[in-house]
């Protein structure tokens, strides 16, 4: 039996966690701009150290980051996004690209990710904070 692991770049480390969630909200202190965010209904593998760093945070700065419930259609948020900042290859990108929204899959992790020879880009994709500041910059001023 082959086992392949669900998390093998680390997106999901708290130390990349982090930097992703902290690299985000400095993009969206700089355009001003409201974090939702929504957890994977169901998800019961959260971890709980990066949900206690995101509920301390929604609750010093609730004028900028809102947790929103999980049974809450991401549809229906995606809908109204002004950008869409999600970790690669997660369904919520191919969802938001779908519904013609701005779109940026952001990864947070040293590791860089290439597209390889049988894929073809068509999500945005930011390796590292300057590229991230750069697809949104792109993106919001559209």
């Amino acid at each position: 039996m082959l086992f392949r692991s669900m998390d093998e770049y680390g997106f999901d480390s708290n130390e990349i966690i982090r930097k992703y969630f902290d690299d985000v909200m400095r993009i969206s202190e700089f355009y001003n701009l409201k974090i939702l965010l929504k957890f994977k209904r169901g998800n019961y593998y959260r971890n709980p150290a990066q949900v206690d760093y995101v509920d301390k945070i929604a609750k010093e700065l609730p004028e900028k980051l809102e947790i929103i419930d999980t049974q809450i259609s991401p549809i229906k948020l995606i809908d109204k996004a002004t950008l869409v900042v999600c970790k690669p290859y997660s369904t919520i990108g191919f969802i938001s690209a779908n519904h013609l929204r701005p779109t940026v899959q952001y990864n947070a992790s040293s590791f860089k990710l290439l597209d390889n020879y049988h894929s073809k880009r068509l999500i945005n994709l930011a390796n590292g904070y300057s590229e991230l500041e750069t697809m949104c910059k792109k993106l919001i001023i559209q």
